[in-house]
């Protein structure tokens, strides 16, 4: 009886030292899946973090593109204001110097019909000057005349 006891005991240490082992293979293989859930875990969160992050690059880079275009677009309507206001005073100043050509046309017609009427009033004057020159010598001539055709007719009577 005690032999056999002593079999049954060591059947059961030995079912007991089999229990540990398969305990242990079993604690150990649920902590080898534990770890490889574990790192599984922390891969998943890290390539969810490389997601994030390269969504969060690619969001700022269309950030800074959305706001290089607005600059762009900002510095396009800059530069077409100041050309639009290059080309309006550019306007203005031809208008301007039109204006400033024809005010000079305008005065040199004027002064040339003003030299015009006083040429003519000098030229009239001249004319009336000449005519009265003439006129006085014709009276010259005539009276000259005269003279000489009554010293002719006081020689004629004289040798009459």
């Amino acid at each position: 009886v005690l032999k056999e006891r002593e079999a049954q005991i060591e059947l059961k240490r030995m079912k007991q030292n089999a229990n540990k082992d398969i305990d242990r293979d079993i604690l150990a293989e649920m902590a080898c899946r534990e770890e490889q859930a574990i790192q599984q875990e922390q891969q998943k969160a890290i390539q969810r973090k490389q997601d994030q992050l390269t969504t969060a690059e690619s969001l700022k880079q269309q950030i800074k593109d959305h706001d290089m275009k607005k600059e762009q677009e900002r510095q396009e309507v800059k530069c077409e204001a100041e050309e639009i206001e290059r080309l309006r005073d550019l306007h203005l100043w031809e208008q301007s110097m039109n204006e400033r050509k024809r005010q000079e046309e305008k005065r040199g017609v004027m002064k040339a019909y003003q030299d015009y009427l006083t040429n003519r009033e000098l030229m009239k004057a001249t004319e009336a000057q000449r005519q009265e020159e003439e006129e006085e010598k014709r009276k010259q001539l005539a009276k000259h005349k005269e003279k000489v055709m009554k010293m002719r007719k006081e020689k004629q009577e004289e040798m009459f």
